[in-house]
Protein backbone atom coordinates (compact mmCIF):
# COMPACT_ATOMS: atom_id res chain seq x y z
CA UNK A 1 0.00 0.00 0.00
CA UNK A 2 3.07 2.37 0.72
CA UNK A 3 4.30 1.64 -2.59
CA UNK A 4 1.04 2.50 -4.32
CA UNK A 5 0.79 5.62 -2.37
CA UNK A 6 4.25 6.71 -2.94
CA UNK A 7 3.80 5.91 -7.07
CA UNK A 8 1.04 8.48 -7.14
CA UNK A 9 2.79 10.84 -4.72
CA UNK A 10 5.74 11.49 -7.05
CA UNK A 11 3.98 10.86 -10.31
CA UNK A 12 0.88 13.69 -8.89
CA UNK A 13 2.35 15.38 -6.46
CA UNK A 14 1.32 16.10 -2.85
CA UNK A 15 -1.69 17.57 -3.75
CA UNK A 16 -3.23 16.71 -6.89
CA UNK A 17 -6.84 17.15 -6.23
CA UNK A 18 -6.21 20.70 -4.66
CA UNK A 19 -9.09 22.46 -6.10
CA UNK A 20 -11.31 20.65 -4.02
CA UNK A 21 -9.79 22.66 -1.38
CA UNK A 22 -10.75 25.68 -2.56
CA UNK A 23 -12.54 28.28 -0.79
CA UNK A 24 -16.04 29.11 -1.92
CA UNK A 25 -18.08 32.30 -0.48
CA UNK A 26 -20.08 31.55 2.51
CA UNK A 27 -23.55 31.89 1.19
CA UNK A 28 -23.26 29.81 -2.01
CA UNK A 29 -25.97 27.11 -1.53
CA UNK A 30 -28.47 24.64 -3.87
CA UNK A 31 -28.91 27.44 -6.29
CA UNK A 32 -25.16 27.42 -7.20
CA UNK A 33 -25.24 23.73 -8.08
CA UNK A 34 -26.55 24.42 -11.89
CA UNK A 35 -23.07 24.91 -13.23
CA UNK A 36 -21.90 22.04 -12.21
CA UNK A 37 -25.60 20.41 -13.03
CA UNK A 38 -25.00 21.56 -16.51
CA UNK A 39 -21.09 20.45 -16.60
CA UNK A 40 -22.41 16.58 -15.59
CA UNK A 41 -24.91 16.51 -17.98
CA UNK A 42 -22.33 18.14 -20.79
CA UNK A 43 -19.70 14.59 -19.80
CA UNK A 44 -22.88 12.51 -19.78
CA UNK A 45 -23.79 13.86 -23.40
CA UNK A 46 -20.55 13.08 -24.63
CA UNK A 47 -20.12 9.82 -23.05
CA UNK A 48 -23.43 8.72 -24.38
CA UNK A 49 -22.77 10.24 -27.81
CA UNK A 50 -19.55 7.63 -27.70
CA UNK A 51 -21.50 4.72 -26.86
CA UNK A 52 -23.83 5.47 -30.23
CA UNK A 53 -21.12 5.91 -32.59
CA UNK A 54 -20.24 1.82 -31.81
CA UNK A 55 -23.89 0.77 -33.45
CA UNK A 56 -23.82 4.06 -35.70
CA UNK A 57 -23.38 3.89 -39.65
CA UNK A 58 -23.29 7.30 -40.97
CA UNK A 59 -24.64 6.71 -44.81
CA UNK A 60 -27.69 7.77 -46.51
CA UNK A 61 -28.30 3.36 -47.26
CA UNK A 62 -27.18 2.30 -43.69
CA UNK A 63 -27.87 5.19 -41.14
CA UNK A 64 -31.64 4.44 -40.61
CA UNK A 65 -31.33 1.12 -41.01
CA UNK A 66 -28.65 1.14 -38.01
CA UNK A 67 -30.15 2.99 -35.48
CA UNK A 68 -33.98 0.86 -36.61
CA UNK A 69 -31.71 -2.21 -35.70
CA UNK A 70 -30.40 -0.71 -32.52
CA UNK A 71 -33.59 0.18 -31.47
CA UNK A 72 -34.95 -3.24 -32.33
CA UNK A 73 -32.15 -5.69 -31.09
CA UNK A 74 -30.52 -3.92 -28.33
CA UNK A 75 -32.77 -2.21 -26.00
CA UNK A 76 -29.89 -0.74 -23.92
CA UNK A 77 -28.65 1.08 -26.65
CA UNK A 78 -32.09 2.11 -27.14
CA UNK A 79 -32.69 3.23 -23.99
CA UNK A 80 -29.20 5.14 -24.41
CA UNK A 81 -30.45 6.79 -27.36
CA UNK A 82 -33.64 8.26 -25.99
CA UNK A 83 -31.07 9.69 -22.49
CA UNK A 84 -28.73 11.02 -25.71
CA UNK A 85 -31.97 12.79 -27.04
CA UNK A 86 -33.62 13.93 -23.89
CA UNK A 87 -30.49 14.93 -22.71
CA UNK A 88 -30.00 17.75 -24.97
CA UNK A 89 -33.77 19.21 -24.22
CA UNK A 90 -32.61 19.36 -20.30
CA UNK A 91 -29.72 21.32 -21.34
CA UNK A 92 -31.39 23.99 -22.98
CA UNK A 93 -33.62 24.25 -19.63
CA UNK A 94 -30.95 24.23 -17.49
CA UNK A 95 -28.68 26.49 -19.15
CA UNK A 96 -31.27 29.28 -19.20
CA UNK A 97 -31.80 28.72 -15.42
CA UNK A 98 -28.03 28.98 -14.99
CA UNK A 99 -27.90 32.19 -17.10
CA UNK A 100 -30.38 33.60 -15.36
CA UNK A 101 -29.23 32.80 -11.61
CA UNK A 102 -25.94 34.58 -13.31
CA UNK A 103 -27.50 37.50 -14.58
CA UNK A 104 -29.71 37.97 -11.31
CA UNK A 105 -26.28 38.10 -8.92
CA UNK A 106 -24.32 39.89 -11.47
CA UNK A 107 -22.18 37.41 -11.94
CA UNK A 108 -21.04 38.63 -15.09
CA UNK A 109 -19.15 42.34 -14.41
CA UNK A 110 -15.95 42.49 -13.81
CA UNK A 111 -13.55 40.55 -13.32
CA UNK A 112 -15.40 37.88 -14.94
CA UNK A 113 -16.91 38.69 -18.24
CA UNK A 114 -14.59 36.08 -20.20
CA UNK A 115 -16.54 33.38 -17.75
CA UNK A 116 -19.69 34.72 -19.14
CA UNK A 117 -18.69 34.76 -22.98
CA UNK A 118 -17.29 31.35 -22.33
CA UNK A 119 -20.32 30.44 -21.01
CA UNK A 120 -22.58 31.71 -23.91
CA UNK A 121 -20.33 30.47 -26.25
CA UNK A 122 -21.52 26.92 -24.62
CA UNK A 123 -25.02 27.99 -25.07
CA UNK A 124 -24.32 28.52 -29.21
CA UNK A 125 -22.70 25.00 -28.93
CA UNK A 126 -25.42 23.44 -27.51
CA UNK A 127 -27.95 24.34 -30.28
CA UNK A 128 -25.05 23.48 -32.83
CA UNK A 129 -25.05 20.59 -31.63
CA UNK A 130 -28.69 19.74 -31.99
CA UNK A 131 -29.34 20.85 -35.36
CA UNK A 132 -26.24 18.61 -36.88
CA UNK A 133 -27.49 15.49 -34.53
CA UNK A 134 -31.01 15.52 -35.70
CA UNK A 135 -29.98 14.84 -39.65
CA UNK A 136 -28.05 11.78 -38.55
CA UNK A 137 -31.42 9.58 -37.51
CA UNK A 138 -32.14 10.45 -41.85
CA UNK A 139 -36.04 10.24 -41.34
CA UNK A 140 -38.27 11.77 -42.76
CA UNK A 141 -39.36 14.66 -39.49
CA UNK A 142 -35.01 15.12 -39.58
CA UNK A 143 -34.30 15.27 -43.06
CA UNK A 144 -37.05 17.87 -44.33
CA UNK A 145 -36.80 19.50 -41.09
CA UNK A 146 -33.01 19.95 -42.23
CA UNK A 147 -33.94 20.70 -45.40
CA UNK A 148 -35.69 23.80 -44.05
CA UNK A 149 -32.49 24.77 -42.14
CA UNK A 150 -30.10 24.98 -44.63
CA UNK A 151 -32.37 26.83 -47.12
CA UNK A 152 -32.84 29.46 -44.44
CA UNK A 153 -28.83 29.49 -44.19
CA UNK A 154 -28.88 31.16 -47.80
CA UNK A 155 -30.75 33.95 -46.43
CA UNK A 156 -27.67 35.20 -44.33
CA UNK A 157 -26.06 38.31 -46.29
CA UNK A 158 -22.77 37.86 -48.93
CA UNK A 159 -21.79 34.18 -47.76
CA UNK A 160 -25.31 32.72 -46.96
CA UNK A 161 -25.27 30.72 -50.53
CA UNK A 162 -21.65 29.49 -49.72
CA UNK A 163 -22.33 28.62 -46.03
CA UNK A 164 -25.39 26.15 -47.57
CA UNK A 165 -23.74 25.06 -50.18
CA UNK A 166 -21.15 23.86 -47.59
CA UNK A 167 -22.91 22.69 -44.98
CA UNK A 168 -24.95 20.26 -47.78
CA UNK A 169 -21.73 19.01 -50.08
CA UNK A 170 -23.48 20.75 -52.57
CA UNK A 171 -27.12 21.84 -53.57
CA UNK A 172 -28.76 18.98 -52.26
CA UNK A 173 -29.18 17.31 -49.14
CA UNK A 174 -27.26 13.35 -49.60
CA UNK A 175 -24.66 11.68 -48.62
CA UNK A 176 -21.93 14.34 -48.40
CA UNK A 177 -24.68 16.12 -46.24
CA UNK A 178 -24.95 13.31 -43.97
CA UNK A 179 -20.80 12.70 -43.71
CA UNK A 180 -20.24 16.51 -43.22
CA UNK A 181 -23.27 16.47 -39.93
CA UNK A 182 -21.47 13.32 -38.83
CA UNK A 183 -18.39 14.78 -38.77
CA UNK A 184 -18.70 18.09 -37.51
CA UNK A 185 -20.83 16.12 -34.56
CA UNK A 186 -18.66 13.99 -33.40
CA UNK A 187 -15.24 15.55 -33.67
CA UNK A 188 -15.07 19.18 -34.72
CA UNK A 189 -17.86 20.75 -31.99
CA UNK A 190 -16.58 17.75 -29.32
CA UNK A 191 -13.46 19.52 -29.68
CA UNK A 192 -14.78 23.18 -29.16
CA UNK A 193 -16.66 22.62 -26.60
CA UNK A 194 -14.12 20.80 -24.40
CA UNK A 195 -11.80 23.56 -25.43
CA UNK A 196 -14.36 26.47 -24.07
CA UNK A 197 -15.55 24.90 -20.70
CA UNK A 198 -12.04 24.40 -19.88
CA UNK A 199 -11.45 28.12 -20.44
CA UNK A 200 -14.49 28.45 -18.47
CA UNK A 201 -13.50 26.28 -15.60
CA UNK A 202 -10.10 28.06 -15.69
CA UNK A 203 -11.94 31.32 -15.19
CA UNK A 204 -14.30 30.07 -12.44
CA UNK A 205 -11.41 28.81 -10.31
CA UNK A 206 -9.28 31.93 -10.93
CA UNK A 207 -11.84 33.86 -9.79
CA UNK A 208 -13.93 32.07 -7.51
CA UNK A 209 -17.69 31.73 -7.21
CA UNK A 210 -19.09 35.58 -6.90
CA UNK A 211 -20.14 36.09 -3.78
CA UNK A 212 -23.64 37.24 -2.81
CA UNK A 213 -23.74 40.97 -4.03
CA UNK A 214 -25.42 42.47 -0.80
CA UNK A 215 -22.57 42.58 1.80
CA UNK A 216 -24.87 41.41 4.98
CA UNK A 217 -26.05 38.03 2.89
CA UNK A 218 -21.77 37.05 2.97
CA UNK A 219 -22.20 36.32 6.89
CA UNK A 220 -20.64 33.02 7.01
CA UNK A 221 -17.07 32.51 6.06
CA UNK A 222 -15.45 31.00 3.41
CA UNK A 223 -15.29 27.17 3.58
CA UNK A 224 -13.58 24.82 1.18
CA UNK A 225 -15.48 23.35 -2.17
CA UNK A 226 -15.18 19.90 -0.61
CA UNK A 227 -17.32 18.18 1.10
CA UNK A 228 -20.10 20.59 1.42
CA UNK A 229 -20.67 21.92 -1.95
CA UNK A 230 -19.20 18.89 -3.66
CA UNK A 231 -22.22 17.21 -1.90
CA UNK A 232 -24.75 19.38 -3.05
CA UNK A 233 -23.92 19.16 -6.32
CA UNK A 234 -23.54 15.51 -6.53
CA UNK A 235 -26.96 15.46 -5.05
CA UNK A 236 -28.20 17.80 -8.29
CA UNK A 237 -26.75 16.00 -10.59
CA UNK A 238 -28.27 12.68 -9.20
CA UNK A 239 -31.27 13.78 -9.28
CA UNK A 240 -30.96 14.80 -12.78
CA UNK A 241 -29.72 11.78 -13.98
CA UNK A 242 -32.67 9.92 -12.60
CA UNK A 243 -35.35 12.19 -14.03
CA UNK A 244 -33.79 11.22 -17.38
CA UNK A 245 -33.68 7.85 -16.70
CA UNK A 246 -36.75 8.32 -16.01
CA UNK A 247 -38.23 10.26 -19.14
CA UNK A 248 -36.18 8.15 -21.49
CA UNK A 249 -37.98 4.93 -19.92
CA UNK A 250 -41.81 6.36 -20.15
CA UNK A 251 -41.37 8.29 -23.13
CA UNK A 252 -38.59 6.27 -25.46
CA UNK A 253 -37.06 8.47 -28.69
CA UNK A 254 -38.69 7.08 -31.76
CA UNK A 255 -38.16 6.96 -35.05
CA UNK A 256 -39.91 8.03 -38.57
CA UNK A 257 -40.15 6.61 -41.33
CA UNK A 258 -36.59 6.78 -43.57
CA UNK A 259 -35.69 9.86 -45.60
CA UNK A 260 -37.66 10.08 -48.67
CA UNK A 261 -36.57 13.31 -50.69
CA UNK A 262 -39.73 12.44 -52.67
CA UNK A 263 -42.38 12.86 -49.96
CA UNK A 264 -43.88 15.95 -50.55
CA UNK A 265 -46.72 15.19 -48.00
CA UNK A 266 -44.09 15.67 -44.77
CA UNK A 267 -44.73 18.51 -42.64
CA UNK A 268 -41.80 19.07 -40.63
CA UNK A 269 -41.76 20.83 -37.97
CA UNK A 270 -38.01 21.76 -35.78
CA UNK A 271 -37.54 20.38 -32.38
CA UNK A 272 -38.93 22.69 -29.65
CA UNK A 273 -35.95 24.48 -28.99
CA UNK A 274 -35.94 25.85 -32.43
CA UNK A 275 -40.19 26.50 -32.05
CA UNK A 276 -39.75 30.06 -31.37
CA UNK A 277 -37.34 30.65 -34.11
CA UNK A 278 -40.03 29.09 -36.80
CA UNK A 279 -42.52 31.26 -34.97
CA UNK A 280 -40.40 34.52 -36.25
CA UNK A 281 -40.38 33.03 -39.94
CA UNK A 282 -44.01 33.06 -39.70
CA UNK A 283 -44.16 36.69 -38.26
CA UNK A 284 -42.11 37.96 -41.00
CA UNK A 285 -42.83 36.03 -43.80
CA UNK A 286 -40.98 38.06 -46.59
CA UNK A 287 -38.79 39.39 -44.65
CA UNK A 288 -36.23 35.91 -44.59
CA UNK A 289 -33.15 38.01 -43.85
CA UNK A 290 -34.36 39.85 -41.02
CA UNK A 291 -35.92 36.68 -39.36
CA UNK A 292 -33.34 34.62 -40.28
CA UNK A 293 -30.42 36.15 -39.52
CA UNK A 294 -30.44 39.73 -37.91
CA UNK A 295 -32.67 39.34 -34.98
CA UNK A 296 -31.19 36.07 -33.74
CA UNK A 297 -27.95 37.05 -34.63
CA UNK A 298 -28.52 40.87 -32.96
CA UNK A 299 -29.65 38.91 -29.58
CA UNK A 300 -27.03 36.89 -29.27
CA UNK A 301 -24.07 39.79 -29.69
CA UNK A 302 -26.80 41.29 -26.99
CA UNK A 303 -26.07 38.38 -24.75
CA UNK A 304 -22.87 38.09 -25.49
CA UNK A 305 -21.27 41.22 -24.67
CA UNK A 306 -23.57 42.02 -21.99
CA UNK A 307 -20.84 42.72 -19.59
CA UNK A 308 -19.90 45.44 -21.69
CA UNK A 309 -22.98 47.11 -22.12
CA UNK A 310 -24.05 47.17 -18.34
CA UNK A 311 -21.94 50.21 -17.30
CA UNK A 312 -23.64 49.97 -13.84
CA UNK A 313 -21.32 49.37 -11.02
CA UNK A 314 -23.67 47.39 -8.74
CA UNK A 315 -24.14 43.49 -9.26
CA UNK A 316 -27.34 44.00 -7.06
CA UNK A 317 -30.13 43.24 -9.51
CA UNK A 318 -32.44 45.75 -8.26
CA UNK A 319 -29.55 48.61 -9.74
CA UNK A 320 -29.96 46.96 -12.92
CA UNK A 321 -33.62 46.18 -12.94
CA UNK A 322 -33.90 47.07 -16.57
CA UNK A 323 -31.40 44.64 -17.96
CA UNK A 324 -32.77 41.70 -14.73
CA UNK A 325 -36.34 42.42 -15.85
CA UNK A 326 -35.59 42.56 -19.68
CA UNK A 327 -33.50 39.36 -20.15
CA UNK A 328 -36.46 37.57 -18.15
CA UNK A 329 -39.03 38.49 -20.09
CA UNK A 330 -37.09 37.90 -23.30
CA UNK A 331 -36.67 34.38 -22.19
CA UNK A 332 -40.15 34.13 -20.93
CA UNK A 333 -41.07 34.86 -24.77
CA UNK A 334 -38.55 31.93 -26.22
CA UNK A 335 -40.42 29.80 -24.24
CA UNK A 336 -44.32 31.08 -24.49
CA UNK A 337 -43.69 30.99 -28.18
CA UNK A 338 -42.64 27.29 -28.46
CA UNK A 339 -45.23 26.58 -26.47
CA UNK A 340 -47.86 28.77 -28.71
CA UNK A 341 -46.01 26.85 -31.61
CA UNK A 342 -46.74 23.61 -30.22
CA UNK A 343 -50.17 23.88 -29.40
CA UNK A 344 -51.72 26.65 -32.66
CA UNK A 345 -49.39 24.75 -35.40
CA UNK A 346 -48.47 21.11 -34.58
CA UNK A 347 -47.44 18.61 -37.20
CA UNK A 348 -49.82 17.75 -39.79
CA UNK A 349 -49.32 14.20 -41.26
CA UNK A 350 -50.99 13.72 -44.77
CA UNK A 351 -54.49 13.99 -44.64
CA UNK A 352 -55.04 15.62 -41.07
CA UNK A 353 -54.41 19.28 -42.45
CA UNK A 354 -57.15 21.67 -41.54
CA UNK A 355 -58.56 21.69 -45.87
CA UNK A 356 -60.55 24.59 -45.12
CA UNK A 357 -58.26 26.76 -43.87
CA UNK A 358 -56.81 26.99 -47.39
CA UNK A 359 -58.15 29.68 -49.55
CA UNK A 360 -60.47 29.36 -52.59
CA UNK A 361 -60.05 31.20 -55.48
CA UNK A 362 -62.91 33.92 -56.72
CA UNK A 363 -63.98 32.08 -59.29
CA UNK A 364 -63.58 28.63 -61.70
CA UNK A 365 -65.38 25.20 -61.88
CA UNK A 366 -66.76 25.17 -57.94
CA UNK A 367 -66.70 21.29 -57.34
CA UNK A 368 -63.35 20.99 -59.33
CA UNK A 369 -61.83 23.71 -57.08
CA UNK A 370 -62.70 22.02 -53.79
CA UNK A 371 -61.73 19.00 -55.14
CA UNK A 372 -58.10 20.84 -56.30
CA UNK A 373 -58.17 22.17 -52.95
CA UNK A 374 -58.12 18.68 -51.04
CA UNK A 375 -55.14 17.60 -53.52
CA UNK A 376 -53.28 20.86 -52.53
CA UNK A 377 -53.61 19.65 -49.14
CA UNK A 378 -52.85 16.32 -49.01
CA UNK A 379 -49.51 16.64 -51.22
CA UNK A 380 -48.67 19.80 -49.15
CA UNK A 381 -47.93 22.17 -51.47
CA UNK A 382 -48.22 24.93 -49.14
CA UNK A 383 -45.09 23.66 -47.45
CA UNK A 384 -43.25 25.78 -50.14
CA UNK A 385 -45.47 27.49 -52.22
CA UNK A 386 -47.76 30.60 -51.19
CA UNK A 387 -51.33 30.86 -52.62
CA UNK A 388 -53.24 33.96 -52.19
CA UNK A 389 -50.81 35.10 -49.45
CA UNK A 390 -51.22 31.78 -47.50
CA UNK A 391 -48.40 28.75 -47.76
CA UNK A 392 -44.78 28.76 -47.41
CA UNK A 393 -41.79 30.63 -48.97
CA UNK A 394 -39.44 28.11 -50.15
CA UNK A 395 -41.12 28.03 -53.56
CA UNK A 396 -42.38 30.64 -55.98
CA UNK A 397 -46.23 32.09 -55.31
CA UNK A 398 -48.70 30.46 -57.26
CA UNK A 399 -51.01 33.83 -57.62
CA UNK A 400 -51.32 35.00 -61.61
CA UNK A 401 -49.91 31.29 -62.44
CA UNK A 402 -52.88 30.77 -64.66
CA UNK A 403 -52.07 34.23 -66.55
CA UNK A 404 -48.34 33.39 -66.97
CA UNK A 405 -48.35 29.77 -68.19
CA UNK A 406 -50.50 27.57 -70.32
CA UNK A 407 -52.33 24.68 -68.58
CA UNK A 408 -50.26 22.36 -70.63
CA UNK A 409 -47.19 23.70 -68.97
CA UNK A 410 -48.37 24.27 -66.12
CA UNK A 411 -49.37 20.24 -65.94
CA UNK A 412 -45.98 19.80 -67.07
CA UNK A 413 -44.25 21.94 -64.62
CA UNK A 414 -46.07 19.70 -61.59
CA UNK A 415 -45.02 16.26 -63.55
CA UNK A 416 -41.38 17.05 -64.29
CA UNK A 417 -40.31 20.15 -62.81
CA UNK A 418 -36.40 19.42 -63.49
CA UNK A 419 -37.32 19.27 -67.36
CA UNK A 420 -37.81 23.47 -66.90
CA UNK A 421 -35.44 24.45 -63.73
CA UNK A 422 -32.46 21.70 -63.42
CA UNK A 423 -31.58 22.66 -60.19
CA UNK A 424 -35.41 22.82 -59.06
CA UNK A 425 -35.77 21.27 -55.36
CA UNK A 426 -39.43 20.40 -56.16
CA UNK A 427 -39.81 17.02 -56.33
CA UNK A 428 -41.64 15.53 -59.45
CA UNK A 429 -45.16 14.29 -59.36
CA UNK A 430 -45.25 11.55 -62.30
CA UNK A 431 -46.73 8.47 -61.24
CA UNK A 432 -47.53 10.21 -57.79
CA UNK A 433 -50.89 12.20 -58.85
CA UNK A 434 -53.66 10.48 -60.63
CA UNK A 435 -55.20 12.52 -64.02
CA UNK A 436 -58.11 12.93 -62.19
CA UNK A 437 -56.15 15.12 -58.86
CA UNK A 438 -54.24 16.63 -61.33
CA UNK A 439 -57.05 18.28 -62.99
CA UNK A 440 -58.42 18.88 -59.91
CA UNK A 441 -55.41 20.74 -58.81
CA UNK A 442 -54.82 22.71 -61.78
CA UNK A 443 -58.33 24.06 -61.56
CA UNK A 444 -57.64 25.22 -57.99
CA UNK A 445 -53.90 27.10 -58.87
CA UNK A 446 -54.59 28.93 -61.74
CA UNK A 447 -57.51 30.34 -61.14
CA UNK A 448 -56.11 32.52 -58.42
CA UNK A 449 -55.07 36.11 -60.02
CA UNK A 450 -52.10 38.34 -59.12
CA UNK A 451 -52.19 40.42 -55.94
CA UNK A 452 -55.85 39.83 -56.04
CA UNK A 453 -57.67 38.17 -52.61
CA UNK A 454 -59.30 35.36 -52.36
CA UNK A 455 -62.48 34.15 -51.85
CA UNK A 456 -61.85 32.39 -47.75
CA UNK A 457 -65.46 31.58 -47.65
CA UNK A 458 -66.27 27.99 -47.40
Amino acid sequence: MNRIRHFFKTRLGNQPFRFLRDPVPGNVGWVHSLGSALLFLLMFQLATGIFLMLFYSPGPESAWESIRFLMDQNRYAALLRSLHSWTTSLLVVLFTLHLLRVLTHGAYKPPRELTWISGILLLSLIFAFAFSGYLLRWDNPAYWATQVGTEMMEEIPLVGRFIMRFSRGGDELGAYTLTRFYAVHVAFLPALLLSIVAVHLWQLRKHQIAPHPLPEKNHRAPFPFFPSQAVRDSVVSLVLFLLLLLLAVLYPQGLGNKANPADAGFDPRPEWYFLAHYELLRLFQGWETVSVFLIPFGLFLLLLLLPFLDRSTSRYWKNRKRIVVSTFVFFGVLYGAALYSKLAHPPQGPGSAIENQLPLPPSGNRKLILDGRRAFQQLKCANCHSIAKTGGRFGPELDGIGAKYSPEEIRARVLTPRRFDPESKMPSYEGEISPKELEALMEYIRHFPKNVSSDVSR
